[in-house]
């Protein structure tokens, strides 16, 4: 098999397999990018983990003799990645890959495809489609808020509940839960499912400057494409918490800020927090926000930034770094926080995203 293609594309292509190929795997076959030569001219490049699966075809100049083959995926990533010419060319026979610019001549040795895993195809009825844009942004606002190796399976992932066209991304580590309401173009069988983490980042990284990507879900994975590219990625196990149930409601109190300066002032703050707790306590009073923090053996603080108060009584501590999460995760100029006391869960909403943050309650 013969061919010649844009060093560029195919780094960009690379880029993204590589972040489904595992460094080290039980599996030394998974460590491979499958090449696969179509009648149609192009190239399909392929790559798994077993929980994530990636093609991605590609046009390339002058396909001869079309085959299929697997080549070392970090090597080959990395001869395409620092090279610096324009075009590269392969020439591939019995496994063995011969790859080619102006600046060199390398040899790779690939072995049969015969092993490699099948990544699904996109089925033809019960498919959504949405805007790249739509589910990059849903995965920013959701993914810092899911569970980091908890032993609860069901949260170290984004739930996709899908009904008709209405299509919502929630996740949660218990500390707080994000909801972002997104629409898709098409209407879809209703069902919900949790996919892992690793796999809504790869999908948002697919997604990213895509007009369509078309979404389905089976019962043990996740499907998507785009113009050029498919991916799955495997589902979580579980039954993700009743999360309509703790998004609280008619809450009276509110506290509206400049997001930069609250950012700045948690911040600043945080220098003289408790390591164990990260606490700092959230005071509305009249016009400002005044911010108290304190360590055990760190020291104390004490800032106060204008703020528009809406209520009496609010006074609340926090993590300062599950508020900084949700603060640097939106981009609008003033942020509003609704309270109902002390011990009960802080809300706010920014357009189609809705966040929850749970207090930390004082010790006695």
């Amino acid at each position: 098999m013969r061919f010649s293609c844009s060093r560029s594309k195919l780094c960009e292509v690379l880029g993204l397999l590589m972040d489904v190929v595992p460094s080290r795997s039980a599996k030394p076959v998974l460590q491979n990018i499958q090449i696969k030569g179509n009648d149609n001219g192009t190239i399909t490049l392929s790559a798994t983990d077993l929980e994530i699966g990636m093609r991605y075809e590609m046009e390339v100049d002058g396909l001869q003799d079309p085959d299929t083959v697997l080549l070392p995926g970090s090597r080959l990533n990395g001869l395409v990645r620092d090279d610096w010419a324009n075009t590269i060319n392969f020439n591939i026979e019995n496994d063995k890959a011969e790859i080619t610019s102006e600046n060199g001549k390398f040899h790779l040795v690939g072995q049969s495809s015969d092993d490699f895993p099948a990544i699904s195809d996109m089925p033809t009825e019960g498919v959504i489609e949405m805007s790249g844009a739509a589910i990059v942004d849903a995965v920013s606002k959701t993914m810092f808020s899911t569970a980091k190796g908890d032993t609860r399976y069901a949260l170290n992932g984004i739930l996709l509940h899908i009904e008709k066209k209405a299509v919502e991304f929630v996740s949660s580590d218990t500390h707080r839960l994000s909801l972002v309401k997104k629409e898709s173009r098409t209407g879809g069988k209703n069902v919900e499912a949790i996919v892992i983490t690793k796999g809504m980042n790869s999908l948002a990284r697919l997604a990213d400057n895509e007009e369509t990507v078309k979404i389905f879900l089976t019962a043990h994975e996740l499907i998507a494409q785009t113009s050029s590219a498919t991916m799955m990625a495997r589902l979580v196990d579980g039954q993700f918490p009743r999360y309509k149930d703790v998004i609280p409601k008619d809450l009276e109190k509110s506290v509206s800020v400049n997001r930069e300066l609250l950012i700045k002032t948690l911040r600043l703050s945080g220098q003289v927090t408790n390591e164990e707790t990260r606490s700092v306590c959230i005071s509305a009073e009249a016009d400002k926000l005044v911010i108290n923090s304190s360590g055990s053996e760190s020291g104390d603080g004490r800032t106060e930034i204008p703020a528009e108060v809406d209520g009496e009584g609010i006074s609340v501590s926090f993590n300062f770094v599950y508020l900084l999460d949700v603060l640097k995760t939106v981009s609008d100029e003033k942020i509003t926080i609704r309270f109902r006391d002390s011990e009960s869960p802080a809300r706010l909403d920014i357009g189609d995203f809705t966040h929850i943050i749970m207090p930390i309650r004082p010790r006695g």
